[in-house]
């Protein structure tokens, strides 16, 4: 159950930034999500820094200044091997990415926070994606849009 914290995952902050909300239209959706980063509502764990990286942009720019990136600490750790015990199929070999996946959903498991990503339910144990494996974790999850619904977000 969500204490009202949100882990976000690099699908959400690329969907939002490229897609959804870029900053150059919606710069009161950047402002507001950068004062929920600095409340320390949101967050993401450092892979999903990794991960981001790869694009070396303005968005990483941007989740590096507002502070997104939680340290990737011992109890952090330990939640990711035991995810990684009853759901080893959420690391997809051969994606070139950090698979960020296991840490996102590890991290809001720890900190009874709601995952926030794009990726949908497979119902697939052979290919589990992230609200897969947070439904068998007793994690919430929702999408970017949902977020913004359940926090109550106005533009």
């Amino acid at each position: 159950m969500s204490s009202g914290r949100y882990c976000i995952d690099t699908s959400s902050l690329i969907h939002g930034w490229v897609r959804a909300y870029p900053l150059e239209v919606f710069p009161t959706f950047w402002g507001q999500l950068q004062e929920l980063v600095a409340d320390k509502t949101v967050f993401a764990p450092q892979v999903v820094e990794w991960e981001l990286e790869t694009m070396d942009d303005d968005l990483l720019k941007w989740c590096k200044e507002a502070g997104l990136f939680l340290g990737l600490d011992d109890d952090l750790q330990g939640a990711v091997s035991e995810v990684l015990l009853r759901h080893e199929k959420i690391i997809r070999a051969g994606r070139g990415v950090s698979d960020a996946d296991v840490w996102v959903v590890a991290a809001a498991k720890v900190i009874g926070a709601t995952v926030v990503s794009e990726e949908n339910l497979t119902g697939k144990k052979s290919k589990p994606r992230i609200p897969d494996v947070c439904l068998s974790e007793g994690v919430d999850h929702v999408n970017l849009l949902s977020f913004l619904r359940t926090t109550g977000w106005t533009f």
